[in-house]
């Protein structure tokens, strides 16, 4: 068992006995991470959280316990929040990083029906992979592959063993051994064909309109998703990587760093200008045919690390909504959210919605800001939108718009054809070009 550093997890069931030491330990390891990240969304909402506050919150965390979420949300309130403000902030932010003990019983419980599902299906994989009434020694990780056949393609093995001949009574050993390696080696073929079907999948869900996913499909598309952002990752790490090693020559470090080698020029040195990072405000159309396409882009820009300081979201249709930051944590409930908020079922009215953005006070929008659009530029006021996003472009960075309509549609469509020249128009009507966009914009936050 691992050790648990929360010494004072005396957990109880509404019935009066102890919960086990796996659900103490297991949840107390999930507060201690989330206080970590927790700890970096209050100093990103503007509370003075230092080093000092850290290790005081920590502290409490260990004498209060999380048996009681208000009495470990109060005790921690008390240290990281003074103003009314600061803990409205700390409320959402604690609402929205540490979850209930009721959620957090449903999550083990599901997870103990899935873990049960599966030890149920290798017994029974252990039941029908026999031979002569004796178990076949098949490796467990090709027993899982066999628990994920088709029940005709289980059948059909079952029906070879037991058609199998019977051994000569001297040599049964030997014959089941080879029995068994014949099993392992089709299922070696079955897994490699599982694979090649789940790839086949990803591939088709990879140039498929996003629109015309089923619902079905969604799941998996979520999946490859998470792969695509691990590959964007990587992909933006190198790059910020070799960037650093360019930039104007610098004669006396490298002068200085080569005296060891009698001043053979081994080793250059580079002066860097230092660089702004940008400032990223989304603007997110969550009309009825917008909404899957905001959410799997949103999903995408969650996913990155270290995309860009200080980043707002907002949604619209008809009207202007500041996403909460806290309502992005968890993207399984997005669309949820959107279709409970006054935005959903409404028209699309860009050029207002950008006239009241460019309006508000404290401005949202400055120099070292990239905005980035997602919106098929469907709109009933082209001229007012036309001149909002001259003037947007005016004010910032640089205005990438992702849209979901096809590239090759695009000259049929007027209110495309007036915005594309005040911005970085960039097509993601797939899951790729949508992760092609992503890495573009991205890149230059």
């Amino acid at each position: 068992m691992r050790y648990c550093r929360m010494t004072k997890l005396s957990m109880k069931n509404p019935d009066g006995e102890a919960r086990s030491d796996r659900f103490s330990c297991e949840q107390g390891e999930v507060y201690t991470k989330n206080l970590t990240r927790f700890m970096g969304m209050l100093r990103k909402n503007g509370l003075a959280v230092g080093i000092q506050e850290s290790q005081d919150a920590f502290r409490i965390m260990e004498a209060v316990g999380i048996e009681d979420r208000n009495s470990l949300k109060l005790a921690l309130q008390a240290i990281l929040a003074k103003s009314e403000k600061e803990k409205e902030t700390f409320s959402a932010c604690f609402d929205a990083y540490f979850i209930s003990q009721e959620e957090w019983e449903e999550k083990l419980k599901q997870e103990l029906e899935a873990q049960t599902q599966y030890e149920q299906q290798m017994e029974a994989a252990n039941q029908e992979l026999t031979f002569n009434g004796e178990p076949l020694k098949v490796r467990e990780e090709l027993k899982a592959v066999y628990i994920q056949l088709s029940e005709e393609r289980r059948k059909e093995m079952q029906e070879y063993l037991q058609n199998f001949p019977n051994p000569v009574r001297n040599s049964a050993v030997l014959y089941t051994n080879y029995i068994s390696h014949m099993v392992e080696q089709q299922l070696l073929k079955e897994e490699g064909e599982l694979y090649e079907n789940q790839k086949v999948t990803e591939e088709n869900l990879l140039y498929k309109n996003i629109g015309d996913f089923s619902e079905e499909e969604v799941p998996r598309a979520l999946q490859l998703i998470q792969n695509l952002t691990r590959q964007l990752n990587k992909k933006l790490l190198n790059r910020r990587k070799k960037a650093g090693k360019s930039g104007t020559l610098d004669f006396k470090r490298t002068i200085r760093l080569n005296l060891q080698t009698g001043g053979s020029f081994r080793k250059l040195a580079y002066r860097h200008r230092n660089r702004k990072r940008k400032k990223l405000l989304l603007l997110c159309d969550v009309s009825a045919s917008m909404l899957r396409v905001s959410e799997f882009a949103l999903r995408f820009i969650q996913s990155m690390n270290d995309t860009a300081e200080g980043a707002r979201t907002f949604l619209f249709s008809e009207q202007l909504q500041e996403v909460d930051v806290f309502a992005l944590q968890d993207l399984d409930k997005f669309a949820d959210h959107v279709k409970g908020s006054p935005l959903w079922c409404k028209g699309t009215n860009i050029g207002g919605i950008l006239q009241r953005l460019l309006q508000m006070e404290p401005a949202v929008v400055d120099g070292n800001t990239i905005v980035l659009i997602i919106s098929d530029a469907q709109t009933v006021n082209i001229p007012l939108t036309e001149s909002m996003v001259e003037e947007l472009q005016g004010r910032c960075s640089r205005i990438y718009w992702f849209n979901p309509i096809a590239v090759r549609r695009w000259e049929d469509s007027k209110s495309i054809r007036t915005l594309r020249p005040y911005c970085t128009m960039l097509g993601c009507s797939t899951l790729e070009e949508l992760a092609l966009a992503c890495e573009k914009a991205l890149s230059d936050t």
